[in-house]
Formats: C-alpha cells, structure tokens, sequence
C-alpha cells in the first residue's frame, strides 16, 4: 500500500502495530523528498486523513537539503528530524550550531518537536541539550535494531 492508498496503509500499520503493542499514537510517520511529492492537495489530505486516525508525522533529513520549507508548510509536521550532517560535530561548528538553532526556532513556533538524527558523541549530545533539543538518535544511545516490517509498494519500516 502506497501513502495513496490511506485505508490500506493504515490497516496494513494498525495491524503491524496492534501485533508490536503499539497504539496508532505510538507511531510516527517519517515523510522524506527523496521521492517527490507533485500532487501536494492529495498528498496533504492523505496526510492529514492519517494524523485523523492518530497517527504523528515526521519530516525526515531537516538540513539535508532534501526536506525543504515547502514540505514543511505543506504537512504541517508534529516532529522535524534534523540529518546527521548537521548532528555530526556541532560541538566544533558555530555555523552548524547557528542552522541548528534556527530549525529549533522554527520546530517552536510551528508547534513541532525537534529529534537530531546521528548523535555519536557526548560533545554532541551536551551541545544538543544545551540547545534544548528535546529528543536524540544514533549510536551514543542505541545501533539500529533489527525490528522492521515491510509496507507492500513500500520501503521497509523501521
């Protein structure tokens, strides 16, 4: 099931998440422009048909230069996930941290939670919470975990 096809993706969800003891709420879609959103009406409705059924949505690779402000405004996201490359070093970088600082700004005044992607070390991660950062990934807190499932007409879910 594509995004296009919300009944289905949101059974084919409820059903891998009901099975994991997850509730829709405990869900997050993570939305990413690697591929091309050009319908953006239908899009946004698909969107906004799924956050009607409880689930968050996320927009992915934030400083990437894959996730414009054009999608962010379109969604209307509950969560922006700032990429690794503005992650990694931002201990060392003003320019990173001022990007970064701007994207907190904008997460706050769009109601968004900020997550930053790729934390490898623990300069990162006390720059991050100096920052207010509320929410972390990468490998200082865990590696990836080998629990995914697959949407049919998808990539894998992680």
């Amino acid at each position: 099931h594509g995004i296009a096809d919300v009944e289905g993706l949101s059974t084919h969800l409820v059903k891998h998440a009901e099975a994991a003891g997850l509730a829709p709420s405990n869900v997050v879609l993570e939305i990413t422009e690697r591929v091309a959103v050009t319908a953006w009406n239908d899009f946004r409705k698909r969107i906004d048909d799924l956050r009607a059924l409880g689930y968050g949505v996320a927009i992915d690779d934030m400083g990437a230069g894959y996730s414009s402000l054009h999608s962010v405004a379109e969604v209307e996201p509950d969560f922006l996930k700032f990429d690794i490359a503005l992650v990694r070093d931002i201990h060392l970088s003003p320019i990173k941290r001022g990007l970064l600082e701007s994207l907190v700004l904008l997460a706050e005044r769009i109601d968004a939670q900020v997550i930053a992607e790729g934390v490898e070390k623990e300069e990162e991660f006390e720059t991050l919470r100096e920052m207010k950062v509320p929410f972390g990934q990468g490998y200082l807190f865990s590696p990836p975990t080998s629990l995914a499932f697959h949407v049919p007409d998808g990539p894998p879910v992680r």
